[in-house]
């Protein structure tokens, strides 16, 4: 009777001991879920101390590293929980989605496709890896992800918004603005698909609506997105442009004055703001919003740029230049700097100064439209 007795205490006391790691595991789980992630690292290395062959625990320690701002860290360890088991596919899953926010694009492709590979039914891993493929310039094979993403799972509202900004970025609107209009059917509340279809953001300010002249269409869809989510500064920002190219420019100056009361350490809402002074022949108002600007965010060029076209339309040349070459040194392959520089160069300067500045915009020029080319020629003979 007693050989019996103890190996059922063994086994209770086995039983336990797994007990009581898992508990460690769901503790973890559970501050990270509160934000307290120092104290999950805590127990999910217990976890593993003590059960060191459980893939989840490096899984789990992994995410709360990268709560913690450690993605290099995270990495080892999603690699970790790979090697115990590696035909999880969220595992690879999550080290994609790791890569991908630290913009190694390349390899967070090579591991949603291995996600893929263990699973062919995730629509997530379809909808990420078009993601990746948006950001690699791939379009087509992007919309192609994201058509399986939707096959998958058809009542998903964000694959539509997204295969939208895809269409978008290849001038394809009218397909663009019904996947919009399918996102916004599914999920009528969400404010970004409003923002997105009236502003499909390509290369910071243009977008769908705006390339088909659509602007009262796209007022109205901004003006719904901010309806729904208030707090978000872009659609102000968004707001205030689209009443810039509709000449409504008394209105738009309010817009940015709410971008900046969202977010006033932003230097782009006083330089937008400043433009809008601008509009309104307030040159002066404008300085100070564009150096406002500039004393938030000096790196940006594009202060210094709009600060010289204002100085300009003051006849304060030589400041002009001044910004002019401030904005070259902080962006010297954006060739509309060249072209100002040129512009407010007087005729009757030294043509070699013309010419230098014709020297440095060659090396732009694959890059740069020919109407720009011809212009600048013009001006200087």
């Amino acid at each position: 009777m007693i050989k019996p007795f103890r190996e059922i205490l063994l086994t209770q006391l086995i039983t336990m001991k797994n007990v009581q790691i898992k508990i460690t595991y769901y503790v973890a789980i559970a501050l990270k879920k509160v934000n307290r992630f120092h104290e999950a690292l805590k127990y999910n290395n217990y976890a593993i101390q003590k059960d060191p062959e459980n893939p989840d625990y490096y899984n789990n320690k992994a995410n709360t590293l990268i709560d913690l701002d450690r993605p290099h860290e995270a990495l080892t360890f999603f690699d970790y929980a790979i090697k115990k088991n590696p035909q999880n596919a969220g595992y690879y899953y999550n080290k994609a989605i790791t890569l991908h926010e630290m913009s190694r694009l390349w390899e967070a492709l090579e591991y949603y496709d291995l996600a893929i590979s263990k699973d062919h039914n995730n629509a997530d891993y379809y909808n990420n890896k078009a993601s990746v493929l948006h950001e690699l310039n791939r379009l087509d094979e992007a919309l192609k992800c994201y058509d399986q993403a939707i096959k998958i799972n058809p009542k998903y509202a964000d694959y539509y918004n997204n295969k939208a900004n895809t269409l978008a970025q290849l001038k394809r609107f009218e397909e663009a603005q019904n996947h919009y209009d399918k996102a916004l059917s599914i999920d009528p509340e969400n404010s970004e698909y409003y923002n997105n279809k009236g502003i499909t953001v390509i290369n910071q300010q243009a977008n769908t609506l705006f390339e088909c002249k659509e602007y009262e269409q796209a007022l109205k869809n901004v003006v719904a997105a901010i309806q729904r989510n208030p707090e978000k500064e872009i659609y102000f920002k968004v707001q205030a442009n689209t009443l810039q190219k509709m000449n409504r420019f008394e209105e738009s100056l309010e817009q940015s004055e709410c971008a900046i009361q969202k977010n006033p350490q932003n230097g782009d809402n006083y330089r937008q703001k400043g433009f809008a002074l601008h509009l309104l022949n307030r040159y002066q108002e404008a300085l100070e919003y564009y150096d406002q600007g500039i004393e938030k965010n000096p790196e940006n060029s594009e202060q210094y740029y709009y600060k010289a076209f204002t100085l300009c339309q003051m006849n304060r040349y030589e400041e002009a230049l001044e910004n002019c070459d401030y904005s070259i040194q902080k962006n010297p392959e954006f060739y509309d700097h060249y072209y100002i520089k040129a512009s407010i160069q007087p005729i009757q300067t030294n043509l070699k100064k013309h010419q230098s500045i014709l020297i440095q915009l060659s090396k732009q020029i694959l890059n740069i439209p020919i109407y720009i080319i011809v212009k600048l020629w013009l001006y200087l003979n």
